[in-house]
C-alpha cells in the first residue's frame, strides 16, 4: 500500500470501522486521487444502511429537541398529535427497531401509524405488516383511515385469499397473531420494510413456537408495542427485546441468571441489577406513563374500542333488526308497532353484548367481554387506575364480575337495587381505599354520585341517549378532578349498517323522544339507532 493512499484511510487500514460517515468519505478521496475503489455488495448494502440509520437518528434528534413546537405535530397525520407522541414517533424512527411500552390510553396505535408515516417519507419504506390481537384488527384499520391515507387491508378467507393480500401492495397489512402460526410460510418470504406487534406480550413465553416464529420474522425496521410495564416481568421483556435485537440481552441462561433472584427450589422470588438493565435498554425502549406526560395530556379523552361480534351474536343481532327494519318500513306506525320496535332493537343490542343477554342460556357467546378481559387485565397492570365502569344491564353487570375477580381489580358494584344508606358506604371505600380500583354500576346506580378519584371511565355498551353518555363520564370528569380522563367506548361493529349510531354527529343521534312521539314515525326517522 502506497503512502498516499496509507494517508488517505488512516487508522481504518487494518481494522474495523464504525463512523460510515468518515469512511464514505475517505473511499471518495482514493477515487479522486486517481485509485481504483472496489466495495463488494454485501458491504455496499450495509454502508447505506448505515447512513440511512445515520439520517434518521439526526431527523430524530431534530424532532425530540422540541417536539411542542415542530411542525409535524400537525402535519404527518390528520391529527394533531400530542407532544410526547411525536417524541415517541422520533424515538422509534430513530432507534430503527424499537419498544414502545407507555401506559394504557396514551396512544400507542397512533404512535404506531406515524412511525411508519414518517418511514415512508425519511426511508421510503413501501410495506408494513401490523400483527395484533384478532379483536384489535379492525380498530387498527379504522384508526390507519382516520388518521392517514395509506392503504390498508385486514387478512381475511382462505389460505389462497390469504396469500394474495400478503403478497399485495398494500401499505398497511393488519393479521392476527393466530394467522401467523398459520401463514408463517408465506409472510417470511415477504419483503417486509416495517414489522408492528401490537400487544407484544402475545409472545412472552420465549420458548413457544409463537415467539420463535415471530422472531423469525425480518424486516429492517420493527416496533413493539405494549401497555405492559415490561420490567415488572422479565420473561415478557427478553422475548419482545429479543424480536427488536436479538443479542442485546445476551444468552437466555445468562441473562436469567443475571436478573433473577430464586430460592432454593429454583422458583423465581424477584430481580435484580434493574438498573443496569434500564441502561442496557435505554437505546431501544421507550416508557411513558400518564403522571410522566400529565402536562400534555388533555383534561378529557376518548376511545372508541371497535369490537368485532361472534357469529353467533351477528346473527341473534341481524334477526331482531331486520323485524325491526320491516316495523319501521310500515306507512304508518300504532302504539303497539312502537313498544314492538323498541323490543326489537333493545333485544338486538342486547345480543352485541351477549347472547346470555337474550336467552339467559348457556352456552352464552361475547365477544366484547374478552375484549373487555383484555382490556381491564392491561389496566390492571399499571397500577394507578380508578375505573368507573358502566353498563345498561345489570345482567352484563354479573357478567363482568367475574371478569374483574380473574385480572385482580378489587371493585364495588352500584345499582338500583342497592339501598341509599349502603350506596354511601360503596362509595365512600371507593374514594377512600386505595386497595379499591373499580366501582362498576348501571345508569340507575350512578345518580348524583361524585367519583372525582376516578380516572377512567369505561362504558361496555353507548346508551340512546347521549346526555346519558355525558352523564356517565361527568361522574369523573368534573369540578375537583385532578387528573386527566380517560374515557373508553366499546362498540360492537355489525353488519347491519342502516341501524348505525355514529358517536359525536348529532345528526345521526336517535333521541329517545322520538320513540314517545305522535305515531307518525316513517322509516327515515325511526331507523337511527345503535345497536352496540
Amino acid at each position: 500500500m502506497d503512502e498516499e493512499v496509507s494517508k488517505i484511510l488512516g487508522r481504518y487500514r487494518d481494522q474495523t470501522f464504525d463512523d460510515v460517515d468518515a469512511l464514505v468519505k475517505r473511499l471518495r478521496a482514493l477515487e479522486r486521487a486517481g485509485h481504483s475503489v472496489h466495495v463488494y455488495p454485501d458491504a455496499e448494502e450495509f454502508i447505506e444502511q448505515r447512513l440511512l440509520q445515520r439520517r434518521l437518528e439526526q431527523a430524530a434528534n431534530e424532532i425530540r429537541k422540541d417536539p411542542s413546537n415542530h411542525p409535524l405535530r400537525t402535519e404527518l397525520l390528520d391529527a394533531e398529535l400530542l407532544p410526547y407522541q411525536l417524541a415517541g414517533i422520533a424515538f422509534a424512527v430513530g432507534a430503527g427497531r424499537a419498544v414502545l411500552a407507555d401506559d394504557m390510553g396514551l396512544g400507542k396505535t397512533i404512535q404506531g401509524i406515524g412511525v411508519a408515516e414518517l418511514l415512508a417519507r425519511l426511508a421510503d419504506i413501501r410495506r408494513v405488516l401490523v400483527v395484533c390481537p384478532a379483536s384489535l384488527k379492525s380498530q387498527w384499520r379504522s384508526e390507519i383511515n382516520r388518521f392517514c391515507g395509506r392503504t390498508s387491508q385486514l387478512v381475511l378467507g382462505s389460505g389462497e385469499e390469504r396469500v394474495g393480500q400478503y403478497e399485495s401492495d398494500t401499505f398497511f397489512t393488519i393479521c392476527n397473531y393466530e394467522q401467523v402460526l398459520r401463514d408463517h410460510a408465506t409472510i417470511e418470504h415477504v419483503s417486509w420494510d416495517l414489522i408492528i406487534l401490537d400487544e407484544g406480550q402475545r409472545i412472552k413465553n420465549w420458548e413457544s413456537k409463537m415467539s420463535q416464529l415471530i422472531k423469525s420474522l425480518k424486516s429492517p425496521f420493527a416496533l413493539v408495542l405494549s401497555g405492559t410495564p415490561l420490567e415488572n416481568c422479565l420473561e415478557e421483556l427478553y422475548t419482545i427485546v429479543g424480536f427488536i435485537d436479538d443479542r442485546r440481552l445476551g444468552p437466555a441462561y445468562r441473562f436469567f441468571h443475571r436478573h433473577r433472584v430464586v430460592d432454593e427450589r429454583g422458583r423465581v422470588e424477584g430481580y435484580r441489577n434493574l438498573d443496569e438493565l434500564r441502561e442496557t435498554l435505554k437505546p431501544i425502549l421507550l416508557r411513558r406513563t400518564r403522571s410522566g406526560v400529565m402536562q400534555d395530556l388533555p383534561e378529557r379523552s376518548t376511545e372508541i374500542v371497535r369490537i368485532r361480534p361472534s357469529e353467533e351474536q351477528l346473527i341473534m343481532s341481524d334477526e331482531y333488526v331486520k323485524r325491526a327494519t320491516q316495523i319501521a318500513a310500515k306507512s304508518y306506525l300504532t302504539e303497539m308497532d312502537l313498544l314492538r320496535l323498541q323490543k326489537y332493537l333493545l333485544m338486538a343490542r342486547m345480543a352485541c353484548d351477549s347472547t346470555f343477554l337474550v336467552t339467559k342460556e348457556e352456552p352464552a357467546f361475547s365477544s366484547k367481554l374478552e375484549r373487555l378481559a383484555e382490556l381491564l387485565e392491561q389496566l390492571a397492570a399499571e397500577g394507578d387506575r380508578k375505573l368507573v365502569l358502566f353498563s345498561e344491564w345489570t345482567t352484563m353487570l354479573g357478567l363482568i364480575e367475574p371478569i374483574m375477580k380473574r385480572v385482580g381489580l378489587d371493585f364495588v358494584r352500584l345499582d338500583g337495587k342497592v339501598p341509599q344508606k349502603k350506596r354511601q358506604e360503596l362509595v365512600h371505600r371507593f374514594l377512600n381505599d386505595p386497595d379499591c380500583k373499580a366501582i362498576i354500576m348501571s345508569n340507575a346506580g350512578s345518580t348524583g354520585l361524585n367519583l372525582q378519584a376516578a380516572n377512567t371511565v369505561i362504558n361496555v355498551e353507548l346508551p340512546w341517549n347521549p346526555a346519558v353518555l355525558e352523564q356517565r363520564i361527568a361522574r369523573a370528569h368534573r369540578m375537583g378532578q385532578k387528573q386527566p380522563v380517560q374515557v373508553y367506548l366499546l362498540v360492537t361493529e355489525t353488519r347491519s349498517k342502516n341501524v348505525c349510531w355514529r358517536p359525536f354527529q348529532p345528526n345521526t343521534i336517535w333521541h329517545w323522544r322520538r320513540w314517545t312521539s305522535p305515531p307518525t314515525c316513517r322509516k327515515s326517522s325511526c331507523v337511527a339507532a345503535r345497536t352496540n
